[in-house]
């Protein structure tokens, strides 16, 4: 687990000093940054459809019954139990 972060901390400090300086890696098509930030908005919608359809999701996992939380299993909980979280599959 150590390992992956500091792997993870020097691919973060790596991705500039290529952009700036080194330019070993070839700049991103103008159709993949487009791509991106598509994907990047449909993440935002299914995120933000999800806490409007359930004012009770949140990414802590704790007990709300006391603020009237009930099972909701329709719209986006139809298909998948935890929407907040399924959108991490467009990444």
């Amino acid at each position: 687990m150590l390992l992956l972060i500091l792997l993870l901390l020097l691919w973060i400090t790596f991705i500039p000093i290529d952009i700036f300086h080194l330019q070993l890696l070839p700049p991103i098509s103008l159709g993949m940054s487009i791509l991106g930030a598509i994907v990047l908005l449909g993440r935002y919608c299914i995120t933000w459809t999800t806490l409007y359809q359930n004012a009770f999701a949140a990414p802590i996992v704790k007990d709300q019954s006391d603020l009237g939380q009930v099972l909701i299993d329709t719209a986006l909980y139809e298909s998948s139990g935890t929407p907040c979280n399924s959108d991490l599959c467009f990444s």
